[in-house]
């Protein structure tokens, strides 16, 4: 049955006098194929940017010629330029970080330009940058830590979902363009969403303005189209949301800027079963810092947790042998200091003893059994001498000792993340979205040999997870093996003030710390959860939290 007509009218121009305000023409019906317009959407997690990082490994490539001889000139330009990005601060991490997961997907989506003469359906794609990132501009620290849209420099998650209606309007222009045939009309229009961490939250946020209708959307639509005939839903609907490990983390005034708890301002992370036909999420089963707490959907959606931290799930650690591979030196208990005499050993302080005890404990974490071997974890100490001119006097000599857990490894590979692509690759194509196969040519995308059937494994429980099944989890000697390719997110590490107490011989950070508890979560932007367990928030007003685990466990990481 024919749907759709158009009105053909002989002699595009018809005169009249100036004063007939009505003229009868005669029209020709013939019928036209309705089109589904599908755009896909990318939602890039905080702190990622693809424009950004290309253009860090453009920089890097140009500058690979310092051993062909560049004038002095370039060799000073490329000189500040290395100097510049090698300081790891909040400004500069999305120039920093490697192409994630979205950035791919975005890649591999495959678009339509020009329609065939039969075709019915087509694809178009528009990418947005991560949270607290914009391109070509210095990162947001506001829109980083919090997350928050109170202002649309911070780049937060509601501005990420304005910026998308933006590229909407953009790119069904775009497509408009390329097909000026009147033999069809646009019957529908749907949305695929991919996001990764907080850009999952805005993949989120956005299809709940789509089921809700917004203005906005419709208004894009409208705009994009430019008056030809569209027969959908006035802001579309969506047909898959795929979402890398959600970690919405809004801080704000109503939450009293706490990060952690369940509390987004502003952010609708409800999915409801109309919310789309098909979801789908793979969540981070060794992420385990206080600040990334999961927004989980199971029990609505199917949901998979795959091996792995946040980045090894969505993407964006660099590769080994590059300028800026991954490198893990770090303290995983918080240091503790105590103020002793000159001549006391510092393996006979308090604190040493204290770390001796929680490297043990850290040892039988079943969340770190995988990692641990393949780094060096040990007990390191420091001391400097206190300078205190009255007890010198008085002949007392004292130094402050500090002691913590440390944990190192060297050139940890990325490669685990396409293991997470190919499991939402997998999903999505059986929601009916087309992309691009991983060819030979994507050098970046391929596996070690040990990998490819762990890749086939995590797929299959991909499946079985969408079919509401039971699914083969991986064996210990496998868990073994990916532990090589992930990454330890968790760790004590200060990063707000890198000049607190640095030892200046090796350049290592201490700190003095002080202030209640609460407060470390701001010094310390990456400490783990209490016991190494990750905090999970549920929709529909749950609140339910792995209680059981901590309640149950008896392990206690000291906390001084």
């Amino acid at each position: 049955m024919i749907k759709y007509q158009a009105n053909d009218v002989a002699n595009g121009t018809h005169k009249t006098s100036i004063h007939q305000e009505l003229k009868t023409v005669i029209a020709k019906k013939r019928p036209v194929r309705g089109v589904t317009l599908t755009i896909g959407l990318f939602f890039d997690g905080t702190g990622n940017n693809r424009e950004n990082t290309a253009f860090r490994l453009l920089q890097f490539n140009g500058c690979s010629a310092f051993h062909q001889g560049i004038n002095q000139n370039d060799a000073q330009s490329c000189e500040a330029f290395y100097k510049e990005i090698s300081q790891d601060n909040t400004s500069n991490g999305s120039y920093r970080g490697y192409y994630s997961n979205i950035h791919w997907l975005n890649i591999l989506y495959l678009p339509t330009q020009a329609l065939s003469d039969n075709q019915t359906s087509a694809q178009i794609k528009t990418y947005i940058s991560g949270i607290g990132t914009a391109a070509g501009k210095a990162d947001s620290n506001i829109g980083m830590g919090l997350g928050t849209s109170v202002l649309d420099r911070y780049e937060g998650v509601v501005t990420k979902t304005d910026e998308a209606i933006t590229g909407i309007a953009n790119v069904i222009a775009e497509f408009m363009g390329f097909n000026t045939n009147p033999d069809f009309c646009i019957a529908k229009i749907q949305f695929d969403i991919f996001g990764f961490s907080r850009g999952a939250a805005a993949a989120r946020h956005f299809a709940n303005r789509v089921m809700e209708q917004d203005p906005a959307i419709a208004d894009a639509i409208l705009d994009g189209l430019r008056g030809d005939f569209y027969d959908g839903k006035p802001s579309g609907e969506v047909r898959f949301i795929g979402l890398f490990d959600t970690v919405a983390a809004i801080g704000g005034i109503d939450n009293f800027f706490d990060v952690h708890g369940r509390s987004n301002p502003q952010v609708n992370l409800e999915l409801r079963p109309s919310v789309a036909k098909k979801v789908f999420q793979i969540t981070a089963m060794n992420e385990y810092r206080y600040n990334f707490s999961l927004n989980s959907i199971r029990d609505m959606w199917p949901e998979l947790a795959l091996p792995g931290a946040h980045s090894d799930i969505g993407g964006g650690y660099n590769p080994p042998g590059s300028p800026l591979q991954e490198n893990e030196s770090q303290f995983l208990s918080c240091p503790q200091f105590e103020i002793v005499s000159d001549d006391t050993r510092e393996t006979d302080t308090q604190v040493y003893r204290n770390a001796e005890k929680d490297r043990e404990i850290l040892g039988s974490l079943p969340s770190l059994k995988y990692l641990l071997p393949h780094g060096k974890l040990t007990t390191k100490v420091r001391s400097v001498g206190v300078k205190n001119n009255n007890q010198r006097r008085a002949g007392i000599i004292q130094k402050q000792v500090g002691a913590a857990v440390f944990f190192e490894r060297m050139a940890i590979p990325n490669n685990w993340a396409n293991v997470s692509l190919r499991v939402m690759l997998d999903a999505a194509q059986e929601a009916g979205v087309f992309f691009e196969p991983i060819r030979q040519t994507n050098t970046e995308l391929q596996l070690p040999t040990e990998l490819i059937i762990l890749s086939d494994k995590a797929i299959a429980q991909g499946k079985a997870v969408r079919l509401g099944q039971e699914y083969q989890p991986f064996t210990d000697v496998e868990l073994n093996l990916i532990g090589k390719y992930t990454h330890c997110s968790a760790h004590w590490n200060i990063e707000s003030d890198r000049n607190v107490w640095v030892d200046p011989k090796t350049g290592e950070v201490f700190i003095q710390r002080f202030g209640p508890k609460e407060d470390k979560a701001f010094l310390f932007p990456h400490k783990p959860n209490d016991h190494w367990i990750r905090s999970v928030w549920y929709m529909d007003d749950q609140q339910r939290i792995q209680d059981s685990a901590v309640e149950n466990s008896d392990v206690a990481i000291s906390d001084h």
